[in-house]
C-alpha cells in the first residue's frame, strides 16, 4: 500500500467523470464513486447507485456508516472473493483494516475494468494517465491477476475441437499397427508353408527312394514288410497331417489376405479421412479467422452505433441548447423591455424624489411646529394649573388627581387663553396633524409593494444564477460532445472516410453555432447584469420615494403594461412582416435564378447570331490578295475554335447551373422541412463561383466581339468614304431645313429672305439643294439625286421615321428631323408634285432617293388637312421598299421621317461642326 498507488487509483476513477470529484482516498469509503465506475465498466452486472436529489449537494458525503456499508456490499456480490471488513471501511476508512479493505475493493474495480467487456476504454484511460500512475496501475492489475485462481478448462469444450481428430488418429495408428502385425504373421506363415513344402518334397523323394529301394529290394523288403508298412502308415499319417496343416495354413493365409485387403481399403479410407480432416482443420482455422474478423466487425459496428447514439445525443443536446438559448433571448428581450420602461420612468422617479424631498421638508417643518405647539401647550397647561391653584385651592387635590385626564377641550381652552386663538382653528390644525400622522402610519400597502419588488428582485437574481448554472452545464455537455466528436474524427472511427468528413462538417457547423450561442449568452448575461444593477438602483430610488406617492408609480406601471401589450402587438406584426419579407426574398431568389438562366440562353443566342453574322461578313468580303485571304482564313479558324470552346463552356455552365439549381431546390426543400440553414453559405459560394464563370464567359464573348469587329473594320476598307457620304447627307439635311425655315418665315412675314452666311451659301451651291430645288418636278430632282457624286455610294444609309415638327434638330436617339414646322406651298404645285410622285417608278430607286421621295410626300401631306388615302398607302409602300432595300424604318407614326445617325457618323458630324 503506497501513496503512489492511491494517487493512481484516484486519477483513474476521476477519469471516468463521476458525479463528484474524489480528492482523497478516504472519500471512496461511501461506495458511490466505485459503483458509478463499475456501472460504466459493466452495466450488466453492476447497477448504478441511487441518483442524488436535485436539492441536495452533489459533493456532500453521507456520514451514515450503515448506508456506506450497504453501498459497498454490492461491489463484491457477483464474485467469490474474500470480502473485506465493510464495517471497518464504513466506520473508519483511515484505520489500517479499513484502508486495506478499501484498497482491496479499488484493486478489484481496476481488475474488473481491465478484464471486462469494455477493457479497451479502461486501458485507453490508463494509457492517458502519466507514466508513474500507469506503472502503479499495471502493478496493481498484475497483483490482482496473480491472486485469482487459474481457469479450469472444460473437458467437454476441449473435446469439441481436438478429440474427433485424436480418436481418428489413434484408430488409424491402431489399424496400421495391426496391419503390420498381420503382415509379420503372414510372412511367418508363408515361411512355414515354404518349409513344410520343402519337407513334403523331401518326404516324397524319400518315399520314392524307398519305393524304388523297396521295388529293387522286394525280397529285402518282404522280410521287413511289416516294418515298412508300419513306417509307411506313419509317414502317410504324417503326410496327411502336413496336408491338413497346409490346407489350414492356406485357409488362414486367405483369411489374412482378405484381412490385409480390408485393412488396405481401410487405410485408403483413413487416408481420405485424414485428408478430409486436414481440410476440415484448415476450414476450422479459416472459420476461426472469419469469426475473429466478424467479432472485430461487430465491435466496430457497436462502436459506430455508440458513436451514432452519441452524435444523436449531441444533436438532441444542441436542440435543447437552441431552445434554451431561444428562451434566454425571449427573457432577455422581456428584460430589455422592462429596462426601457424603467428608463422611461426614471424621469418620473426623479420628479418623485424632488417631491419627496419637498414633502420631507414640510414634514420637518410641521414636526418643528408641532414641537413648538407642544411646548406652548405644556406652558399653557402649567399656567392653567397655577391659576387653578390660586383660584381654587380647595379643589387642588381633585385637580391633581385629574391632571392626567385633562380633555382636549380644556387644553384647547388653555391654548386659547395663551395664544389668543379660536378653538375651531386649533381643532382644525390638530385634526390635520392627526390625519397626516395616520397617513404616515397607514402605508402598509406601499410597504407590501416594496416587499413584492424585493421578492421580484430576489427571484430575478435566483433566475440569473439558475441560468448561469444551466449555461455552465450546457457548456460542459458541449465540451463533452466536442471531445467525443474529436475522438470519432481522430482516426479511431474506422475506414468510413465519408462518414468522417460529414461528421467533420457537422462538427464545424456545431462549433460555429456554439460560438454564436456563447456570444448571445454573454450578451444576455451582460444585459441581465445591467438590468439587475438598474433594478437595484430602482429599488433604492423607490425606497426614497414617499409612501403616499406609490399610487402614482402603480398607475405608471399599469400604463407601462398597456404599452408593453402594444409593443408586443407591434413585435408580432413585425415578425409577420419579416416572414412575408423572407417569402418575398425566396421568390426574388427564384426569379433571379430564372433570369440568370434566361440571360445565359439569350447570351448564347446572341453569340450564335453574332457568329453567323461574322461568318456571313467573312464570306461576303473576300480580299483579292491571297496572303490576306489566308491570314483571314487562319484567323477565322482560330475564332471558330475559340467560339466552339466558349460554346462548350456555356453549355457546361448551363448544365451545371441547372444541376445546381435542382440540387439547390432539393436541399432547400429539405432545409424547409428540417428547419435548418446549414448549407446556405455553400450555395452562396457556388452562386458566386457561377457568377464568376459567367463574368469570364462574358469577357470571352466581348473579346470575341472586339476581334470580330476589328476584323470587320479591317475588311471594310471603303468605310471612310461612306462616312463622308453620310456626313454630307446630314449636313445637307441641316442646311435644307434652315433654308426652308427662312423662306417660310419670309413668306409669312412678307419680307425678303435674309442673306445666308458664306459657308452656308457655299454648301448650298456645292450640294445644289435648296428651296428652289424642292419646287422642281420630282422626276428631275430624283434623277439629279441619283447622279450626284456624294449620293452614288454602294452602302445605303439607315433610315428611320421620326416625329413631325423636328426639322433641323436632333433628338436623344440621333434622329435629324426633315419636316419643317411651317411649310406652305401653292395648292397647284402640291397637287402637281403629288401626281408626279404617284406615277414615278420607285422600284429601282436608291434608298437615298426613296428617302427624298418620302421627304417630298411628307412635305406635301403635312399641311394638307385631309390627306388622301392613296397618299398614305404610297408612303407606306415607299417605306416598305426602303426597308427591303437596306434601310431601317420603324413605323409610320404621323407625318415625319428621320435619318438615324450611327455612332461613327455622329462623331464625324461633331468633328465637322467643331471645325466649322
Amino acid at each position: 500500500m503506497s501513496r503512489q498507488e492511491k494517487d493512481a487509483l484516484l486519477a483513474l476513477f476521476n477519469s471516468f467523470r463521476p458525479s463528484r470529484r474524489v480528492t482523497s482516498f478516504e472519500q471512496l469509503s461511501d461506495g458511490k464513486v466505485l459503483m458509478e465506475v463499475l456501472h460504466q465498466i459493466d452495466a450488466t452486472h453492476f447497477k448504478s447507485g441511487p441518483k442524488p436529489r436535485p436539492g441536495s449537494m452533489s459533493g456532500a458525503v453521507n456520514d451514515n456508516w450503515v448506508l456506506k456499508m450497504n453501498t459497498l456490499a454490492p461491489t463484491l456480490e457477483v464474485t467469490s472473493l474474500h470480502e473485506p471488513n465493510f464495517n471497518a471501511i464504513a466506520r473508519n476508512p483511515r484505520s489500517a483494516e479499513g484502508s486495506a479493505g478499501l484498497l482491496q475493493i479499488s484493486r478489484f474495480c481496476v481488475a474488473v475494468g481491465a478484464m471486462g467487456p469494455s477493457n479497451e476504454r479502461v486501458i485507453a484511460k490508463i494509457q492517458a494517465l502519466d507514466e508513474g500512475s500507469m506503472v502503479e496501475l499495471m502493478k496493481t492489475i498484475e497483483g490482482v491477476m496473480a491472486t485469482l485462481p487459474a481457469p479450469v478448462e472444460d473437458p467437454s469444450k476441449a473435446d469439441e475441437i481436438s478429440p474427433p481428430f485424436t480418436a481418428v488418429r489413434n484408430e488409424r495408428d491402431k489399424l496400421i499397427s495391426e496391419n503390420e502385425e498381420l503382415r509379420a504373421r503372414c510372412d511367418q506363415l508363408t515361411e512355414q508353408v515354404s518349409s513344410l513344402a520343402k519337407q513334403m518334397d523331401a518326404a516324397k523323394q524319400e518315399q520314392e527312394a524307398e519305393h524304388r529301394a523297396s521295388v529293387d529290394s522286394a525280397t529285402a523288403r518282404a522280410t521287413a514288410a511289416a516294418q515298412s508298412a508300419g513306417e509307411a502308415e506313419l509317414l502317410r499319417a504324417d503326410l496327411q497331417r502336413a496336408e491338413d496343416g497346409l490346407a489350414q495354413t492356406e485357409a488362414e493365409l486367405e483369411k489374412q489376405t482378405a484381412i490385409i485387403a480390408e485393412l488396405t481399403r481401410n487405410c485408403e479410407e483413413l487416408k481420405a479421412t485424414a485428408s478430409e480432416v486436414s481440410r476440415l482443420r484448415e476450414q476450422v482455422e479459416e472459420s476461426k479467422q472469419v469469426e475473429e474478423r466478424l467479432h472485430r466487425s461487430e465491435n466496430v459496428i457497436e462502436k459506430y452505433k455508440k458513436k451514432l447514439e452519441d452524435s444523436a445525443g449531441v444533436r438532441k443536446e444542441l436542440r435543447q441548447l437552441e431552445q434554451e438559448n431561444a428562451a434566454l433571448i425571449d427573457k432577455n428581450s422581456a428584460l430589455e423591455v422592462d429596462l426601457r420602461k424603467l428608463s422611461a420612468s426614471r424621469a418620473m422617479v426623479d420628479n418623485y424624489r424632488a417631491q419627496v424631498e419637498a414633502l420631507e421638508k414640510r414634514v420637518n417643518e410641521q414636526a418643528e411646529e408641532f414641537a413648538h405647539l407642544t411646548v406652548q401647550l405644556e406652558e399653557a397647561q402649567t399656567s392653567e394649573r397655577i391659576k387653578e391653584l390660586e383660584y381654587a385651592p380647595a379643589r387642588r387635590e381633585s385637580a391633581i388627581s385629574n391632571e392626567g385626564d385633562m380633555s382636549l377641550k380644556v387644553e384647547l381652552e388653555a391654548d386659547d387663553v395663551i395664544e389668543a386663538l379660536s378653538k375651531p382653528q386649533l381643532r382644525l390644525r390638530i385634526r390635520e396633524l392627526e390625519r397626516k400622522l395616520a397617513n404616515a402610519k397607514g402605508s402598509g400597502d406601499d410597504s407590501d409593494r416594496v416587499t413584492t419588488l424585493e421578492g421580484l428582485l430576489a427571484d430575478a437574481s435566483k433566475a440569473r444564477e439558475r441560468y448561469q448554472a444551466d449555461y455552465l452545464e450546457a457548456n460542459r455537455n458541449m465540451l463533452l460532445a466536442q471531445a467525443k466528436l474529436e475522438h470519432i474524427l481522430s482516426g479511431k472511427a474506422g475506414d468510413a472516410k465519408q462518414t468522417a468528413s460529414a461528421m467533420q462538417q457537422k462538427l464545424d457547423d456545431m462549433a460555429e453555432e456554439r460560438e454564436k450561442l456563447y456570444r448571445d449568452t454573454q450578451a444576455a448575461e451582460d444585459a441581465h447584469a445591467d438590468l439587475v444593477r438598474q433594478l437595484t438602483a430602482a429599488k433604492a430610488d423607490l425606497a426614497l420615494v414617499d409612501k403616499d406617492k406609490r399610487s402614482i408609480i402603480s398607475s405608471a406601471r399599469d400604463e407601462a403594461k398597456t404599452e408593453t401589450a402594444k409593443f408586443s402587438e407591434q413585435v408580432n406584426n413585425l415578425q409577420e412582416e419579416i416572414a412575408l419579407l423572407r417569402e418575398r426574398d425566396r421568390l426574388h431568389l427564384e426569379e433571379i435564378r430564372r433570369l440568370m438562366v434566361d440571360k445565359i440562353e439569350l447570351q448564347s443566342a446572341g453569340f450564335e447570331r453574332r457568329l453567323s453574322e461574322a461568318r456571313s461578313s467573312l464570306g461576303g468580303t473576300l480580299s483579292p490578295k491571297s496572303a490576306e485571304r489566308d491570314g483571314l482564313q487562319r484567323r477565322n479558324d482560330e475564332l471558330l475554335t475559340e467560339v466552339a470552346k466558349l460554346t462548350d463552356k456555356l453549355k457546361k455552365a448551363r448544365a451545371f447551373i441547372k444541376n445546381q439549381d435542382a440540387l439547390f431546390r432539393a436541399d432547400h426543400d429539405k432545409r424547409l422541412e428540417s428547419g435548418t440553414q446549414e448549407t446556405a453559405k455553400s450555395y452562396e459560394t457556388q452562386i458566386q463561383q457561377l457568377r464568376n464563370e459567367l463574368s469570364v464567359a462574358k469577357v470571352g464573348l466581348l473579346r470575341f466581339e472586339v476581334a470580330n469587329r476589328s476584323q470587320h473594320n479591317a475588311l471594310s476598307l471603303d468605310s471612310r468614304y461612306r462616312l463622308e457620304q453620310q456626313l454630307m447627307l446630314s449636313a445637307w439635311h441641316d442646311l435644307g431645313a434652315r433654308v426652308v425655315r427662312d423662306h417660310v418665315g419670309a413668306a409669312g412675314l412678307r419680307r425678303p429672305v435674309p442673306p445666308h452666311s458664306t459657308s452656308s451659301t457655299l454648301k448650298l451651291a456645292h450640294i445644289e439643294f435648296g428651296y428652289e430645288s424642292l419646287l422642281e418636278p420630282p422626276s428631275q430632282r430624283l434623277g439629279r439625286l441619283q447622279r450626284h457624286p456624294f449620293l452614288s455610294g454602294d452602302l445605303p444609309p439607315k433610315l428611320e421615321l421620326g416625329q413631325p415638327g423636328t426639322a433641323g434638330r436632333r433628338d436623344k436617339d440621333g434622329h435629324v428631323g426633315l419636316l419643317p414646322d411651317v411649310f406652305q406651298v401653292r395648292q397647284k404645285s402640291r397637287n402637281a408634285h403629288l401626281h408626279e410622285i404617284e406615277h414615278t417608278e420607285v422600284d429601282s430607286l436608291h434608298p437615298t432617293s426613296l428617302a427624298m421621295v418620302l421627304y417630298e410626300l411628307f412635305c406635301i401631306a403635312s399641311h394638307n388637312p385631309q390627306t388622301p388615302q392613296n397618299l398614305r398607302g404610297l408612303i407606306q409602300n415607299i417605306a416598305r421598299k426602303v426597308h427591303l432595300q437596306g434601310g431601317v424604318v420603324r413605323e409610320v407614326k404621323g407625318l415625319g421621317i428621320g435619318l438615324t445617325l450611327p455612332e461613327r457618323m455622329k462623331r464625324n458630324q461633331q468633328a465637322h461642326d467643331v471645325g466649322e
